[in-house]
């Protein structure tokens, strides 16, 4: 069972439809909720040059950065995340905890992660250090010791677990589309037919023995693009991976984010699943 379910907030456009997704999970699984905002210290850093200048307005034209009140504004988006949060976890009679960090933001929320921990964050979380919007979910996606979940609000469809022997996907696939009331999709990864047939009977063997019905779908072997451009036509919501069968067959996981635009949950790999066909 996940130990808690992370939440990275970042403003209030966006943090309702994570917050509500956050809060289902945890509800689910009976985990703390615990909200992290990130203050990005390159902010401050660039505010600390000499020549950084602020515009205020027509009238008063640019003036000397104040860093004080970007502290001040850090501050108030925070205390309005925490409400929101407390709200949406009243709701669903979630416990909650609130913590504010300083720092780049994928290596903050990497480090607040624990292995059996959950991160939500959206898709479209953009950090200064990259000129390409969701660096920092990129980021997240291909590593880490959490399962991350990217978020992409408004994408609807089946779950797709993509499956190349790992029964945790077909478990964390099945527990979304559980929470989403959604069908479940195996599409099944391996080196050749022989092989995704061999799997594919494997999801079929765990699935009846939990009572679970899904459609089993091929991805194309030896061919990442193939393989994406497929899984594309299934029009997953939500599709489901470890993070080495992403980068073994389809790729990598942050490339993943834009070649099959849906809601991602990248878990972690066990240690002797990299040696699988």
């Amino acid at each position: 069972m996940t130990a808690r379910v992370l939440v990275a907030l970042e403003d209030a456009e966006t943090a309702e439809a994570l917050l509500d997704a956050a809060v289902r999970l945890a509800a689910y699984r009976r985990a703390e909720l615990l909200g992290l905002y990130i203050e990005e210290s390159a902010f401050l850093d660039a505010l600390a040059l000499p020549f950084a200048r602020t515009f205020r307005d027509t009238a008063r034209g640019w003036e000397r950065a104040a860093p004080a009140e970007l502290e001040r504004a850090f501050r108030l988006r925070a205390e309005a995340l925490q409400r929101r949060l407390e709200h949406a976890a009243a709701r669903m009679q979630v416990t909650w905890n609130f913590s504010v960090r300083r720092g780049t933001p994928a290596a903050q929320l990497a480090e607040a992660g624990r292995p059996d921990d959950l991160l939500v964050l959206g898709a479209g979380r953009r950090s200064v250090w990259h000129a390409r919007p969701g660096s920092t979910a990129a980021s997240l996606a291909a590593r880490g010791a959490s399962a991350c979940l990217v978020l992409r609000p408004g994408i609807t469809g089946g779950v797709a677990a993509l499956f190349d022997g790992d029964p945790a996907v077909l478990a964390a696939a099945a527990e979304v589309a559980r929470t989403e009331e959604a069908r479940l999709i195996v599409a099944v990864l391996g080196v050749s037919a022989a092989a995704q047939a061999e799997r594919a009977e494997a999801a079929r063997t765990w699935l009846t023995a939990h009572g679970l019905a899904a459609e089993i779908q091929m991805l194309p072997a030896h061919d990442p693009a193939a393989a994406c451009r497929a899984l594309a036509a299934l029009h997953p919501g939500t599709a489901v991976v470890t993070r080495g069968a992403a980068e073994r067959w389809l790729g990598d996981g942050a490339g993943l984010l834009n070649t099959v635009p849906c809601t991602w949950l990248f878990l972690p790999e066990a240690e002797s699943a990299s040696a699988r066909p």
